[in-house]
């Protein structure tokens, strides 16, 4: 699936292509707005309530309160934007997510050199767990082209630059290119 992420600018969801296939947002009172099925990234677990029409719910491993509403997916998330854990402490974080109840796993992590790509590439390969996993950065980029074809659920593809919401994002146009390429 390609996903947009939108924090908190409501007119930017009026410019999501029509080839998207989930909206990111971050903030709840958007979550109505949105032109497509929603994944709502949790910053703060309080706003949240079981009758919030949502597809997927986002939170952070160390969350220790996850209410999840009706008819939800339940994303549990990993993100290191310091380095790449080594392979055997992500698939530990991957067993955590499962005993936390996830439904999908996100692993992202910061490639520090171009090698890093390979562990969340290693990891989706080897696992039979729904996961969403890749490197952010600009050494990051290959994984991002990557990871779908080693069966990340999720790709985050901004449409524009000003989308942008995370380093080594390759726009829309740009990412199709590669991925007609693979």
């Amino acid at each position: 699936m390609i996903c947009a992420s939108v924090k908190n600018n409501k007119s930017k969801l009026k410019k999501i292509p029509s080839d998207y296939d989930l909206v990111e947002v971050w903030n709840v009172d958007l979550v109505l707005l949105s032109p497509k099925p929603v994944l709502l990234k949790i910053t703060d677990e309080n706003l949240v309530d079981a009758d919030l029409k949502v597809d997927y719910i986002d939170y952070d491993i160390s969350t220790k309160r996850k209410l999840v509403p009706e008819g939800a997916k339940l994303i549990i998330s990993y993100h290191n934007s310091d380095y790449t854990p080594s392979l055997k402490e992500l698939r530990v974080i991957v067993k955590e997510m499962q005993k936390q109840g996830a439904d999908i796993g996100k692993i992202v992590t910061n490639a520090l050199k171009t090698e890093d790509n390979l562990i969340p590439l290693q990891l989706l390969a080897e696992t039979e767990f729904p996961l969403i996993s890749f490197c952010m950065g600009e050494k990051g980029r290959i994984s991002r082209v990557m990871a779908p074809k080693f069966g990340s659920l999720i790709s985050y593809v901004p449409p524009t630059k000003e989308f942008i919401t995370a380093g080594g994002q390759i726009v829309l146009d740009k990412w199709m290119q590669i991925q007609h390429i693979f």
